[in-house]
């Protein structure tokens, strides 16, 4: 009792320093493009975080981003039933990367993949002021024959100390 005490105030003093590293409960929607190819948008600056800004963001590309493919495995996978038996995720891992590119002027990216399972991280261009702070994001696809022909939109802005705004992944159709 005493034990479990201590952790749930060390746990509850520390949740609101870091509330979104916390482990997300219930599972990840996979989804499934045709190609590994798309547009990266975001921004660094520390004043476009959170949702408020999401349309200023997506007009804005990021060039020389880092985008690094690699193989998943998919280790605990559930079947969601009451939404016509779609494979969510609970649990993966993802190898070493095997592809790399850089996006280029428009935020333009492309890495040739086999049908399978891959995660992707991106890592942007070093931050230009103290106003600005180094964008990441991760995200795991499949790559099948039998998905939609879209491309990927990709914002890789760090989110809000309140978890909302950046760090999402969006399917559009080709035009």
């Amino acid at each position: 009792m005493r034990r479990a005490l201590i952790i749930g105030f060390v746990v509850a003093y520390i949740l609101p320093l870091f509330p979104c590293s916390i482990v997300t409960i219930g599972p990840e929607t996979v989804l499934a493009v045709h190609q590994v190819a798309g547009t990266i948008v975001g921004n660094g600056r520390i004043d476009l975080m959170g949702s408020s800004h999401d349309a200023e963001r997506i007009s804005r590309p990021v060039p020389g981003a880092t985008v690094s493919l690699s193989h998943r495995e998919d280790t605990k996978v559930i079947r969601d039933r009451s939404n016509g038996n779609q494979i969510k995720l609970m649990d993966w891992k993802c190898g070493q990367p095997f592809a790399t590119t850089i996006s280029d002027e428009r935020g333009k990216f492309a890495i040739p993949a086999a049908a399978g399972k891959y995660c992707v991280q991106m890592i942007g261009p070093a931050p230009k002021s103290e106003a600005e702070v180094q964008m990441r994001a991760g995200f795991i696809f499949d790559v099948s024959s039998n998905a939609a022909d879209r491309m990927i939109l990709a914002d890789m802005t760090p989110r809000w100390p309140d978890c909302s705004g950046g760090s999402s992944i969006k399917l559009l159709d080709q035009r």
